[in-house]
């Protein structure tokens, strides 16, 4: 039996593309097919399968018509967004879409698609021997709360989904409420943090803070002090303390204090981020170095350094000035294994010789951006789904680690060894989205990353810069 192959891309730049690419085996048999789509803030991807059968007849004869597939880019949006129906379809004289879509092409297509609820999309396909249709569902939610809350320091950011209110049987959940630091020198500052589902009320007292779901904020207390939040509901309420302990001070006239700053993790490989963290007392004004500015006087703050890094961390009052450094070792990435260098290096070659042969210059790669590309390649591969998640973070490194940087865009793909460089290529030359993406002059410099994961699938990124 011949063996089937698929193969599925993503391509983004400031606007985001998806497509769906599909090879089926010449033996007749069950093909499967796997789509994705992503968006800003979503990415999903769905696997379904058909079925291929050898038709039996004594006659020539009309079969009715067959729908490879037909899908939404994304089954769930928000409200105001868009999304696309894809489609293919063979041996159909007409193809319709209800929903308003109405008559589209009778073979392969797109539709871009903005449902305000929640809505079933059916399409029928036609011939002679008579129709069969195929459904996809798009759900609709409205957007959820918009918080200016930080995500606590050493919890993971979280944002509440949006949800219908209404009466609950439970009371409120209280995940976490804890100070950060606990302990400070009299003057100091200490962090609120939260994490709270099912409330319609939430307050924090001593101050009167009417606080959202999720969030932080910073308290400066004179004395030890116990703060109680409390979470309401018609069920009822529940509560949690945190304690932020104060004991005395430096003297009057005294400099202030850097009871702590520190980076964690101390050491990173390219492309990769510190947490900078610390805690001052007795201070009129506090700073980092390194473009970091003035900050509070107790935080944190991330920073993504390109080389090793030394930040120097000052604090001043009155009487005089102190000050405390933490490094941030920056170290290459680690090189990928030779199979996945070797391919690394013929898609990016084929993605060249593609643009050479469109009347524009090669590209040069960029072993920054490469390192960002196989972090990212690694991240999708242990995800095992295609995504552009976090890709404003990626340009945003781009523009500020390589000077004279400003456009940025970015191809992604998942296919299957061995690694075929001149298909993988071509597959992103047939979408218009990635193609775009590799034909503009406007870019010059470019990343590649790929990694190829225990079962053999390839997952790659290609990104894009220029002036």
């Amino acid at each position: 039996m011949s063996t089937g192959k698929w193969n599925f891309i993503i391509g983004v730049s400031l606007l985001l593309t998806v497509i769906l690419l599909i090879g089926c085996s010449t033996t007749p048999g069950k093909i499967k097919v796997k789509f994705g789509s992503k968006n800003d803030s979503t990415t999903s991807s769905e696997e379904q399968e058909t079925s291929q059968s050898t038709p039996s007849y004594s006659k020539p004869q009309v079969q009715q018509p067959e729908i490879v597939f037909f899908t939404s880019d994304l089954t769930k949006i928000t409200s105001g967004e868009h999304t696309a129906l894809n489609w293919n379809v063979t041996g159909a004289t007409k193809v319709s879409i209800d929903q308003g879509v109405g008559t589209v092409n009778s073979q392969r297509g797109s539709k871009e698609i903005s449902p305000t609820a929640d809505t079933v999309y059916k399409l029928t396909a036609t011939n002679s021997a008579g129709s069969v249709t195929k459904t996809v569902a798009v759900t609709v939610t409205e957007p959820g709360p918009v918080t200016s809350h930080l995500p606590p320091p050493s919890e993971p950011s979280y944002t509440p989904p949006p949800s219908t209110p209404s009466p609950s049987t439970l009371p409120p959940v209280i995940s976490f409420f804890s100070a950060s630091p606990s302990s400070v020198i009299t003057g100091g500052c200490s962090t609120l943090s939260w994490l709270v589902s099912g409330a319609t009320a939430i307050t924090i007292n001593p101050g009167g803070i009417v606080a959202a779901a999720s969030g932080s904020a910073p308290v400066c207390p004179a004395a030890t002090t116990s703060y109680t939040l409390t979470a309401t509901n018609a069920a009822g309420s529940v509560s949690s303390i945190a304690t932020v302990t104060v004991t005395a001070g430096p003297p009057p006239g005294a400099p202030p204090v850097i009871n702590s700053f520190s980076a964690s993790p101390g050491s990173v490989t390219t492309g990769n981020c510190s947490t900078l963290s610390w805690n001052v007392s007795g201070a009129t004004a506090v700073s980092i170095n390194q473009g970091v500015g003035a900050v509070p006087a107790s935080g944190s703050t991330s920073v993504c350094p390109a080389a090793t890094t030394t930040y120097t961390l000052t604090a001043t009052n009155a009487s005089g000035s102190v000050s405390s450094t933490a490094t941030v070792t920056v170290g290459a990435a680690p090189p990928p294994p030779a199979d996945a260098a070797t391919c690394e290096q013929a898609l990016f070659d084929a993605v060249n010789a593609l643009r050479v042969a469109d009347g524009k210059p090669a590209l040069t790669r960029n072993s920054y951006m490469d390192g960002l590309c196989r972090t990212h390649a690694a991240y999708m591969a242990a995800a095992n789904t295609l995504s552009h998640d976090n890709f404003l973070d990626r340009a945003n490194l781009i523009r500020t680690n390589i000077p004279g940087t400003n456009p940025c865009a970015e191809n992604v793909l998942q296919a299957n060894i061995p690694c075929d460089a001149t298909f993988m290529a071509e597959m992103w030359h047939g979408s218009a989205g990635h193609w775009a993406n590799i034909r503009n002059a406007a870019y010059t410099i470019s990343g590649m990353g790929i990694v190829i994961d225990g079962g053999g699938k390839i997952w790659a990124c290609q990104l894009f810069a220029g002036p």
